[in-house]
């Protein structure tokens, strides 16, 4: 990843956790994601996706509004990739299971069941384990509103160039991913 990229990222960090304080009248909310796994293609080795899958903390309801929301998690791409491929996250329609999920089941659709005209998306440069961030707040806020059914993620390889890749752990507690949600309380109308 480039210095420029990583620097980005601190600043924005940084940024959200000025934001984030009481002062500004933001609440912060963290969910460490177990249920994640990488789905491989049968077919086509290359061809990797990431499925998630959490709960929606109770503590968000309709009088929280979303500013911000992020997918944190980290892949190893395995090998050297010339021309990255772009990640596209997308959220599942079809309810599922992590245990019984693979390419083929419990999918409709042969690699998974998603809304593709919602979506999240991230160009990185892989060649090493990387550090992934997907700004995802308007489908958080989709989920909250019950918009949208919260079936989880699917995140999508996109490119002239895809890989297989791994999902690693982000944390010592082997959690797969994290969701950092900042929000504000709405008043209600008088």
């Amino acid at each position: 990843m480039s210095a420029y990229r990583k620097l980005t990222g601190i600043a924005i960090s940084l940024l959200l956790l000025v934001i984030a304080s009481p002062a500004w009248g933001l609440d912060s909310l963290f969910v460490d994601i177990e249920n994640a796994n990488v789905i491989r293609n049968p077919d086509n080795n290359n061809d990797s996706r990431l499925i998630l899958r959490f709960d929606m903390p109770e503590l968000l309801d309709t009088n929280k509004h979303v500013t911000h929301a992020e997918l944190r998690f980290r892949i190893d791409p395995n090998r050297q990739i010339d021309h990255p491929p772009r990640f596209i996250l997308y959220p599942i329609t079809l309810d599922w299971d992590i245990q019984d999920a693979d390419w083929d089941s419990p999918w409709q659709e042969a690699g998974g069941d998603y809304v593709d005209s919602l979506s999240a998306m991230v160009h990185l440069d892989l060649d090493e384990i990387t550090d992934m961030t997907i700004q995802i707040s308007h489908l958080v806020q989709s989920f909250i509103r019950n918009d949208l059914p919260n079936n989880g993620f699917i995140v999508c390889q996109q490119g002239p160039e895809t890989a297989p890749f791994d999902l690693v752990a982000i944390d010592d507690d082997n959690n797969l991913a994290q969701l950092a949600i900042y929000y504000s309380t709405l008043q209600p109308d008088e």
